[in-house]
């Protein structure tokens, strides 16, 4: 009798914007330490970003402890923000990026009851923000799953260097990157459609228990 607990938030005041002159910034947010091989697989696909000459930075929103804690070495210079005081901040920053990545879960969820149960709940924020979402995620994941219902299945999957590099370099494009721009605005408001019901759902739920 186990159901998934969907997540929501407010829209955000904050959206992305496509990339013009200067690197491509990927965000990176929350806890990515169980999910060190996908930033290795990063790793590999910004080398061959960079082959083709293109120009890339990596942000992470939060505390430079967290990286720090990863315990790996990136190629590239991770640039941090430090600890975000407010959603507002968050978002501002968030939109400051051109694509959000999930480093995970990578792992079979037959064997990893993360990849089994557990959802990136920072996935949402992307959503909020506009930004289009890649990532190295397990094609039978709960965070796969969860972004299948939102029309997003095909955002991730990229589980290889070569896979995530060609992601990244078409996302250089302004039309390609609004086409996948629209796919998390169209998902975040799929998903406060679903807070609606629940919203619905409870109010009729303590209606049933007072009449108790």
């Amino acid at each position: 009798d186990t159901h998934i607990l969907r997540f929501s938030r407010k829209p955000s005041l904050h959206l992305a914007t496509p990339p013009e002159a200067g690197p491509l910034r990927i965000a990176l947010i929350g806890f990515c330490l169980p999910y060190v091989d996908g930033l290795l697989i990063l790793n590999e696909a910004l080398r061959i970003v960079k082959e083709r000459n293109h120009k890339v930075s990596l942000i992470y929103i939060g505390n430079k402890k967290r990286v720090k804690g990863w315990g790996i070495r990136m190629d590239d210079k991770v640039h941090v923000t430090g600890f975000t005081a407010s959603d507002d901040e968050r978002d501002r920053l968030l939109a400051q990026c051109h694509v959000g990545f999930l480093p995970g879960p990578l792992a079979s969820p037959a064997i990893n009851s993360r990849s089994r149960f557990s959802i990136p709940s920072r996935v949402i924020d992307y959503m909020a923000t506009g930004l289009p979402i890649t990532g190295t995620v397990h094609p039978q994941s709960a965070t796969s799953t969860y972004m299948e219902a939102f029309g997003l299945g095909g955002c991730l999957g990229m589980n290889s260097p070569e896979l995530l590099a060609e992601r990244l370099l078409a996302l250089y494009d302004s039309s390609t990157w609004r086409l996948y721009s629209d796919l998390s605005t169209r998902g975040f408001h799929a998903a406060q459609q679903e807070r609606r019901t629940l919203a619905n759902w409870m109010q009729d739920a303590a209606m049933s228990v007072s009449r108790a």
